[in-house]
């Protein structure tokens, strides 16, 4: 799901701070909401990470089809971006590592980059690819930064394997396919041992840990203005948020899973440098690419 700022940019770049926002039911938004009958999301990641929310939102507010169109911040960035827009926070979202708890014991849980360089993980590791995947990237870059590029040659000797997407990087640990990852989004990891898999994070000693907000707007000229607020909104209402499985953009939401506020945390929060600088997110691209390698089966899990 590597994205920038789109999670949900849902078809006027419109401050969602702005007064009207606030002063406005749902019930009233959704009656004129409710004539432009369809809404349009696009949203970073694959569409099907929305599909529970726009479920809900649909049986919520009867006569509002929702069109998911979901892709990467390289894919989406360039359609939807404008200098002069307005955007708000909706969550927060970490990479922090993770491992099989059935595989490693949690003394060998890797709590530095430089612990993935041990013999015991040895063809056992996986990322997504740092050049298809900006928030992989943004991970990858936050480590060169800290221990320089000759940590790629040592890293690329013990054999990883890189795939497309962080969906298939959890399911992969967690299924002890791969034995860790510093690559891994940390509420996948958190819902996955919610839910008794055999993976949990090991929250680095020194290293920050990569983070970043998404953010949500509506296209300036949206053709269904009022169900984009209305869906806004409800999904920034405190219980969706309270749901949401990561840190909320609200401060009276408490973080989820029992973690600490996310900047309790060591944090590297420079994403929005990397990302909105074409040539040095190209040039990072390519580097990495010429460690790594073109991306290979394209259209794998997402």
């Amino acid at each position: 799901m590597g994205t920038l700022f789109a999670a949900l940019l849902a078809a006027t770049l419109f401050g969602l701070s702005a007064s009207p926002l606030r002063a406005e039911t749902l019930d009233e938004i959704y009656a004129r909401a409710k004539g432009e009958g369809a809404l349009s999301i696009y949203g970073g990641g694959p569409a099907r990470l929305y599909e529970g929310w726009v479920k809900e939102y649909e049986t919520r507010f009867p006569g509002i089809k929702v069109r998911v169109t979901g892709g990467y911040a390289g894919g989406l960035a360039p359609a939807i971006d404008d200098a002069d827009g307005a955007y708000t926070p909706i969550n927060v979202f970490a990479i922090a590592p993770a491992f099989n708890t059935k595989l490693v014991a949690r003394e060998d849980a890797p709590r530095s980059a430089l612990d993935f360089l041990k013999p015991m993980f040895r063809g056992k590791l996986i990322t997504a690819y740092p050049n298809d995947d900006d928030a992989t990237l943004f991970a990858f870059q936050t480590i060169v930064k800290k221990y320089g590029w000759k940590y790629m040659d040592d890293y690329m000797a013990t054999e990883p394997k890189f795939i497309q997407g962080h969906l298939g990087v959890v399911r992969s640990v967690g299924a002890g396919e791969s034995l860790a990852t510093f690559d891994m989004m940390l509420h996948h990891t958190m819902v996955e041992k919610s839910e008794g898999k055999p993976i949990d994070v090991a929250f680095p000693a020194t290293d920050a840990i990569p983070i970043w907000g998404q953010l949500g707007a509506i296209f300036k000229d949206a053709p269904h203005p009022n169900a984009a607020r209305l869906y806004l909104q409800w999904y920034m209402a405190k219980e969706q948020q309270a749901r949401i499985c990561t840190w909320s953009a609200r401060n009276d939401v408490p973080p989820p899973f029992g973690l600490k506020p996310i900047l309790d945390y060591n944090v590297a929060n420079d994403l929005a440098e990397m990302v909105t600088d074409p040539a040095q997110l190209s040039a990072l691209r390519k580097r990495f690419e010429s460690y790594i390698g073109e991306v290979k089966n394209r259209g794998g899990i997402r």
